[in-house]
């Protein structure tokens, strides 16, 4: 899914799982197809990436085990519904912010939704969005396994 707007430009991946290098590959060729079109020079004021993860639940896999952001739930109560978010700098990469959200959606799947954001100045964009996201990508990645 594209979705292009004044000041903003979206690309949602939707489906089954695909490796990143092939995500990042659509999106740089629909940047590329944005920027020759484009009327004036198109100016980037940050780069995020976002994924979503469902989990499903069982009564040895509740979602206390699989999904451990703050507030952490116990496994001795029954959770109707829930739904935490955190939003954190890790200390080593302090100009990356990540926000997670933790929810669950139904009584046997639990979702892990996590962004992470890099906010620039004009003279810090990096030459390639490749360079821009692959920072992101690994941020993203401990945040996930760290959750």
């Amino acid at each position: 899914v594209l979705n292009i707007r004044l000041g903003s430009f979206s690309y949602h991946y939707i489906g089954g799982y695909r490796k990143y290098p092939e995500i990042l590959a659509d999106l740089i060729k629909y940047w590329g197809e944005l920027v020759k079109v484009a009327k004036e020079e198109l100016q980037i004021n940050s780069v995020s990436v976002r994924y979503i993860n469902e989990f499903q639940t069982d009564e040895d896999h509740r979602e206390s085990r699989i999904i451990q952001v703050y507030p952490k739930y116990s496994s001795d109560r029954k959770i109707d519904s829930y739904q935490n978010i955190v939003s954190f700098s890790y200390n080593d990469q302090q100009k990356y912010n990540v926000v997670i959200v933790s929810t669950m959606p139904s009584e046997k799947n639990v979702l892990l939704d996590i962004t992470v954001t890099n906010a620039f100045e004009t003279s810090d964009v990096p030459p390639s969005l490749n360079d821009s996201f692959e920072p992101l990508q690994e941020i993203k990645n401990r945040a996930f396994y760290d959750s």
